[in-house]
């Protein structure tokens, strides 16, 4: 399910079947993880997506289960920042309407 935000992660334009589904998780995992409507820092404090905070239990039921899932998929140059982080400094989420353009698909 998708709540059509942008603060959402992506949903994808196909179907998740047994052959694909844990395939197409950790793709969306990487990507989430990898852009900033998931993960990103201000002011040198890491920041990152209520639904890390609203879904904690899926993430360790913890800050600390959250970081491991971030540096779990994280591309080489975010892991190397995130290995450095020892807490969450604040959580954001765009409820801005994810709207169906060209660019949008992209």
């Amino acid at each position: 399910m998708n709540c059509a935000s942008i603060g959402c992660p992506n949903l994808l334009p196909v179907v998740y079947t047994s052959a694909t589904v844990d395939r197409l998780l950790t793709e969306n995992a990487i990507a989430y993880v990898n852009h900033p409507r998931g993960v990103y820092f201000q002011g040198g404090a890491l920041w990152v997506s209520n639904i890390c905070d609203w879904f904690q239990e899926d993430f360790g039921n913890s800050e600390t289960g959250v970081l491991a899932h971030l540096r779990e998929f994280a591309a080489p140059d975010l892991k190397a920042r995130l290995r450095l982080v020892l807490d969450i400094g604040g959580y954001d989420y765009d409820w801005s309407l994810n709207a169906a353009t060209d660019e949008a698909k992209r």
